[in-house]
């Protein structure tokens, strides 16, 4: 929803432990948090999350996670979609639920 949290996030596991890099587009990374972007590790999920405060248009797009280490690099993308009415809102949790 427009002007909410968008929150991504993924598990990784490798040795060494891998780089995990978050981006849009082909130039730009986020590699530092600031007001309107969070780049954060949560130990009881063991997963890395990805965050967009404040979601807006400008913020609709194909974002990538980038997982790398010494034994090669694996990229995969997720779309963000922003909406401005509750009932465009898709909850594919319950989609996947009854897949």
């Amino acid at each position: 929803m427009e002007g909410q949290t968008a929150v991504f996030g993924c598990r990784v596991s490798g040795d060494p432990y891998p780089i995990v890099v978050w981006s849009k587009g082909k130039t730009k990374s986020f590699t530092e948090n600031t007001p309107k972007y969070a780049l954060y590790y949560d130990d009881e999920l063991d997963a890395h999350f990805f965050e967009i405060n404040q979601c807006s248009d400008a913020d609709t797009g194909t974002y990538t996670v980038t997982i790398q280490n010494l034994h090669g690099t694996v990229t995969k993308p997720v779309s963000c979609f922003i909406v401005t009415r509750p009932e465009e809102v898709i909850d594919y949790k319950s989609i996947l639920r009854k897949m």
